[in-house]
């Protein structure tokens, strides 16, 4: 992203962010005040920035790219924790513009402002909000729309009988398998899970509260 060609790749303007996180509000304000580049903020008073979200313009900033070094990031990690925006912090120094709390911009379990005015809640840690399936603003703002029946493909020796019981029943709109069952399946796959906790966040978290269980002898319910 921060190499000097970088529109060639990726286009005028870039903005990436992590994974963990829940949008609860329009994101279009966080581009209302003109900048080459803006990060959220350090989730600590010794961590300038974050690596969650990030604005740049391209061209901007080339000497994140230009003066990397293995030795130096490591230094810069152990000097500001991290990886990435350690990186950054120990190239630009602080004072470059980011994004906070005033901004809509939080992180789960920092924050201090109500969920009603945040636009966007980060992860950093081990706790992400698919681990929180049953927080109702999770749920509400995470989950896509309930959208009809799933079924879910283990790996126990009842498999395949217990899916022929299950499509009698009718037609599903999406279906989860182990990986073992996916070698196997002949038709289109949401996803594929490595263990029922998995399959069953993978199904609440697409919207699917009718699922039906094949080849699982256990489970975790969603």
């Amino acid at each position: 992203m921060f190499r000097p060609d970088a529109a060639d790749i990726f286009g005028e303007e870039i903005f990436c962010t992590d994974l963990d996180l829940v949008v609860s509000g329009p994101l279009d304000p966080l581009f209302d005040r003109p900048a080459e580049f803006r990060m959220a903020v350090g989730t600590a008073p010794g961590r300038p920035y974050n690596g969650s979200a990030l604005y740049l313009r391209a061209g901007a900033r080339p000497q994140v790219y230009e003066k990397f070094t293995v030795k130096g990031a490591v230094q810069a990690g152990r000097r500001f924790v991290g990886s990435d925006q350690s990186w950054i912090a120990h190239c630009l120094g602080r004072g470059e513009q980011t994004w906070g709390e005033a901004d809509g911009l939080c992180y789960h379990g920092i924050a201090r402002s109500p969920e009603t005015v945040r636009r966007v809640t980060f992860f950093p840690g081990r706790e992400k909000p698919w681990h929180r399936r049953h927080d109702p603003w999770i749920v509400k703002h995470y989950r896509r729309a309930p959208q009809g029946k799933c079924l879910v493909l283990g790996y126990d020796d009842t498999l395949w009988a217990d899916v022929e019981r299950a499509l009698e029943a009718g037609p599903y709109d999406a279906v989860i398998a182990s990986p073992e069952a996916a070698e196997h399946w002949p038709g289109a796959l949401l996803a594929v899970a490595f263990d029922n906790y998995e399959a069953a966040w993978l199904a609440s978290i697409n919207g699917f509260d009718d699922v039906t269980w094949c080849g699982v002898k256990e489970r975790k319910a969603a």
